[in-house]
């Protein structure tokens, strides 16, 4: 992808990756980064957070979904 932002920090993988299916199907692409040493430190997710991406362009459209989304779906 070029152009990425983050756009949200979320403190699991899981909700990281809820978010970003959810925008997916809205056709936004989005990609999560996170640094847990490749899964042997799962914990560092906290710590560090777990980062939810999109391309910059997409930037509006993914913050309104996310901000009606996590009215209903707190994290």
């Amino acid at each position: 992808m070029k152009d990425i932002i983050t756009i949200r920090t979320y403190g699991s993988e899981t909700s990281a990756m809820m978010y970003k299916m959810l925008l997916e199907g809205c056709a936004i692409d989005a990609a999560i980064q996170k640094d847990d040493c490749g899964g042997m430190l799962p914990y560092l997710q906290v710590a560090t957070g777990v980062r939810l991406m999109v391309r910059a362009e997409d930037r509006q459209k993914a913050e309104e979904i996310l901000n009606r989304l996590e009215v209903a779906i707190p994290v």
